[in-house]
């Protein structure tokens, strides 16, 4: 309601909680106190509270090897590492494909038995509760000195008042599936054929990406020697 005059402030701070007095549109005008109710549960804001639960979990369980990985790693315009890990992992959390990686301890190539492919092994400690489909390994041959993860812009986020923002994501069209792998569970041993190479190869360790939600989380990527 509008005042015919504005109260003193001795009476404004009797009422607090009780009347809000104030100037709008230079007219004195008071209302009921203003009350925020607690938002409900809604689905929405449940799947989004326990995505967020979840990436933090997530991060604080990674090997430190793992960490070391990523804070070598290119970033995106205008992204911290930090902030590219916390958006993977929130992205895999809310498309229920957060798993903790595989921590790779050694790795080891040569030539197969057929002279036409190589072999790689990989020793990796499994973390709790392990799930070896869910995890694709792909790979790059690089220069001896190795390459930072490169990103693409796949689209712009806009939002109110026309403000935009390009959406990054990693370039995963230049990285190969190898011929046949298979994890060996008891030996811990992850064993891949591919097609022979001089160049030392670059290895990610990636969740199985959903269709309907496509999108690349690196936990990791160790450069391997040529033979």
């Amino acid at each position: 309601m509008v005042l015919k005059e504005m109260v003193d402030i001795d009476t404004i701070r009797s009422l607090k909680g009780v009347v809000d007095i104030y100037y709008w549109k230079g007219l004195a005008v008071a209302r009921k106190w203003p009350r925020h109710p607690r938002q409900p549960n809604t689905p929405a804001q449940v799947a989004t509270r326990n995505a967020f639960k979840a990436m933090h979990a997530w991060r604080k369980r990674l090997p430190s090897s793992i960490v070391a990985q990523w804070r070598q790693m290119n970033t995106p315009p205008e992204k911290s590492r930090e902030d590219v890990v916390r958006q993977q992992a929130l992205k895999a959390a809310f498309a229920d494909v957060l798993f903790d990686p595989p921590e790779p301890l050694a790795s080891h190539r040569g030539p197969g038995p057929d002279g036409a492919n190589e072999y790689v092994t990989i020793d990796y400690a499994p973390p709790a509760g392990f799930l070896p489909a869910a995890w694709t390994i792909r790979y790059k041959p690089v220069p001896a000195q190795g390459e930072p993860l490169s990103w693409q812009q796949i689209g712009v986020k806009v939002w109110r008042n026309n403000n935009a923002r390009p959406i990054h994501a990693p370039a995963i069209a230049a990285y190969q599936l190898p011929l046949d792998s298979i994890f060996d569970l008891t030996a811990e041993q992850y064993r891949a054929r591919i097609a022979p190479t001089t160049y030392p190869i670059q290895w990610f360790f990636t969740p199985v990406e959903p269709p309907e939600k496509p999108f690349l989380l690196t936990p990791l990527y160790l450069t391997e020697p040529a033979p």
